[in-house]
C-alpha cells in the first residue's frame, strides 16, 4: 500500500476499509480544509503497510491540525518543511523507520500539543529548541538512537505532562533545571548513559506518578525530597 489518496473521490469523505477494517480518515472543516489525517493502525485487525517517506507536500496542508502516520513502515528523515504547519497540534509517526537528525526547527511550532516519533531510527541530539514551544504537553522521543544530553532548554515547556526518552543513548548529567516542569506527570530517561547524582529539586514536581531512571550510570542516593512524592 503506497502512500496515496485516491483522486476519484471527495477527499474530505475519504476513508479506507480492508477486510472489514477501517485503515484511514481524512477529515475536513467546514471549509474542506483538511484537518485531519490518520493512517495509522486504528482497529484492533487492521494494519496499514504504507512504505516510502513523509511527502514534503503535506506541508501545503496550513489548516492541518492531526497527523497520524503510526505503526507504517514508512522510511526517510523527518521532512523540515513540517514546521509550516502552523495549525499542527498533534503528529504522531511512531513505530516506522525513519532515521536522520530531528529537525531544528520542529520546536517552532507554537501550537503542537503532542509529539511522539518513538520507536525509530533516529539519531543526533535533542534539539534545544524544543523548549520554545509553550504548548507542549506530550514529548516522546522513547526507543530511537539518540546521542548527547538532556537539553535544559525542555525546562521552558510549562505545559508539559510526560517525558518519555528512553532507550537511547544520551549521556550527561540530569538537568536540575526540570524541576520548573510543574505539571510533569510521567518521566521516562531509562536505559541511557546518565550520570551523576539524581538533582534533589526533580522530588519538588508534586505532578510526578511515574518516573523510570533505570539502567543509567546514576550514583548517590535517591534525594529526601522524592518522599514527598505521593502520587507515585
Amino acid at each position: 500500500r503506497s502512500f496515496f489518496l485516491k483522486t476519484d473521490i471527495d477527499v474530505c469523505f475519504w476513508h479506507d476499509k480492508f477486510g472489514g477494517n477501517l485503515l484511514g480518515v481524512v477529515s475536513c472543516d467546514i471549509n474542506r480544509f483538511i484537518e485531519e489525517i490518520n493512517l495509522s493502525k486504528i482497529s484492533r485487525n487492521g494494519a496499514n503497510l504504507l512504505t516510502g517517506t513523509i511527502p514534503h507536500e503535506l506541508s501545503q496542508l496550513k489548516q492541518l491540525k492531526s497527523l497520524k502516520l503510526a505503526n507504517n513502515y514508512l522510511k526517510g528523515t523527518l521532512p523540515a518543511s513540517l514546521d509550516q504547519l502552523s495549525s499542527l497540534r498533534l503528529i504522531d509517526i511512531s513505530s516506522n523507520d525513519i532515521e536522520g537528525t530531528i529537525p531544528e526547527n520542529n520546536g517552532l511550532n507554537s501550537s503542537l500539543a503532542y509529539m511522539s516519533y518513538r520507536n525509530n531510527k533516529l539519531t543526533g541530539t535533542i534539539p534545544g529548541s524544543l523548549g520554545l514551544n509553550p504548548n507542549l504537553m506530550h514529548l516522546d522521543f522513547g526507543s530511537n538512537k539518540l546521542t548527547g544530553t538532556i537539553p535544559r532548554e525542555l525546562s521552558r515547556l510549562g505545559q508539559l505532562k510526560t517525558l518519555r526518552l528512553g532507550y537511547n543513548n544520551l549521556t550527561g548529567s540530569l538537568p536540575s533545571s526540570l524541576s520548573e516542569l510543574q505539571r510533569l506527570g510521567f518521566f521516562d530517561i531509562s536505559y541511557n548513559h546518565i550520570e551523576g547524582t539524581i538533582p534533589e529539586e526533580i522530588g519538588l514536581i508534586s505532578t510526578l506518578y511515574d518516573i523510570n531512571f533505570s539502567a543509567n550510570m546514576l550514583t548517590g542516593i535517591t534525594p529526601q525530597t522524592f518522599c514527598g512524592l505521593d502520587k507515585l
